[in-house]
């Protein structure tokens, strides 16, 4: 499973608005950054969603690969904890070395959207460094187990070691309910004007 960025066609017309979305897998971060590049379509804006994690989703899929188990569609998420502890043993600056180098190649997006965070030491301040504003999306623990039931990923991580204390956030956004459309109208609520 591949992130890929996306980008809509149209060009950059001002600046760069640039959002990280953070919370518990589950809390509906990617369903956020749908309905966003939704809301900025709407507006005819460019958008281009980057995750920090992708080069950990390629080799997921080479892991994959090399096992005989071809490629995986859903996350393995005890796999990609795995590989981003050592990449960070190796080069504790590489996975945002590599997200900065993927976002100066859509420099003409009008927003930015990161979903993906899961560092507070060294992401985290790059992030806010870079003009990141930071959108905390929230949801009951209940909530966030039935989500990641119906997802059915293929395992599950320990989230614990991760300190969301540690960030902290420009905008919240409540994320308990059921249905797509009570999440849009939190999101428009929370970030209309800034989108």
């Amino acid at each position: 499973m591949t992130a890929e960025p996306q980008v809509s066609q149209r060009h950059a017309t001002g600046k760069q608005v640039r959002l990280c979305l953070f919370g518990p897998s589950g809390s509906g971060k990617s369903s956020s950054a749908r309905i966003i590049s939704e809301m900025v379509a709407a507006h005819g804006r460019s958008f281009a969603r980057i995750g920090i994690g992708e080069p950990l989703y390629q080799m997921q899929e080479s892991f994959y690969q090399v096992a005989g188990l071809g490629a995986p569609t859903k996350q393995d998420q005890v796999l990609l904890t795995d590989i981003a502890t050592h990449l960070r043993r190796l080069n504790p600056e590489c996975l945002i070395q590599a997200f900065e180098l993927r976002l100066s190649r859509w420099e003409n997006a009008d927003v930015v959207v990161n979903d993906d965070l899961r560092d507070s030491e060294i992401d985290y301040p790059r992030l806010r460094e870079l003009s990141f504003r930071f959108v905390h999306i929230k949801a009951h623990p209940e909530v966030r187990g039935c989500r990641l039931l119906q997802r059915g990923d293929l395992s599950r991580g320990d989230e614990s070691k991760f300190s969301y204390s540690k960030i902290s956030p420009d905008y919240v956004v409540e994320n308990d309910g059921t249905s797509l459309q009570q999440l849009r109208d939190a999101l428009h609520g929370t970030l209309g004007e800034l989108l």
